[in-house]
């Protein structure tokens, strides 16, 4: 089933929109919170609280007329775009009934390609507003999860993503713009395998992260 819908993730991002108008190029970075994962071991019930991380990426697009469809204002225009993304945070602690298991260690790396729709309001003054979303696939690697001496997991797991994006953008002129943004993006939970000594079977990690940041764009 999940390769399922990560085959038809990828169709998604492949498929190349109509009626293009004009090509860009983006870039960004920021924060990223992302929320405490829970999970059972063989000790017992795992909260780890997780740091403050960061994010960065890139990103092709194109501005398309698909807007002309529903209304004809030209305050309001459609892009669609391939991202590339990249998010870190490391373990803050391990807790079992509320207790601090120290020392406590791990991180999460994830590596997202993703394929977004997004709407333009007021695009045709310097101050443009912008919402929408985006679907594709995550590359999820939870890194040398420990605590208190004993190995939990180090493993490595490819599932479904999907995110809500909302933002404003600044045009400097007519091919440089700034950007701020909010992101949420969620997962399909990633599977690790614990390692014998934490009860040595797979179970689901959540994935949930909050991102805020802002970059550049360039069109052609």
């Amino acid at each position: 089933m999940k390769n399922s819908i990560i085959a038809a993730s990828l169709a998604a991002i492949v498929t190349a929109p109509v009626h293009a108008e004009n090509a860009y190029l983006r870039g960004f970075g920021g924060y990223t919170a992302l929320d405490d994962l829970d999970f059972q071991t063989g000790l017992g019930p795992v909260q780890s609280d997780m740091d403050d991380g960061f994010n960065i990426g890139v990103a092709a697009g194109l501005e398309t007329a698909l807007m002309r469809y529903l209304t004809p204002s030209e305050q309001v225009g459609a892009r669609v775009e391939v991202e590339y993304a990249y998010r870190e945070n490391d373990v803050e602690t391990h807790r079992i009934g509320g207790a601090r298991l120290l020392p406590s260690t791990g991180d999460v790396n994830v590596h997202t390609v993703m394929s977004n729709l997004l709407i333009d309001f007021n695009r045709q003054s310097p101050l443009s507003f912008y919402a929408g979303g985006g679907l594709g696939v995550g590359f999820v690697n939870t890194n040398q999860f420990s605590a208190a001496g004993i190995n939990v997991f180090d493993d490595d797991d490819t599932t479904f993503a999907w995110q809500g994006i909302a933002g404003a953008e600044y045009k400097l002129d007519q091919r440089w713009s700034v950007f701020g943004e909010y992101r949420y993006l969620g997962m399909t939970d990633p599977e690790v395998t614990l390692f014998p000594a934490a009860g040595g079977v797979t179970r689901d990690v959540g994935y949930d992260a909050h991102n805020v940041g802002g970059g550049i764009r360039y069109r052609f």
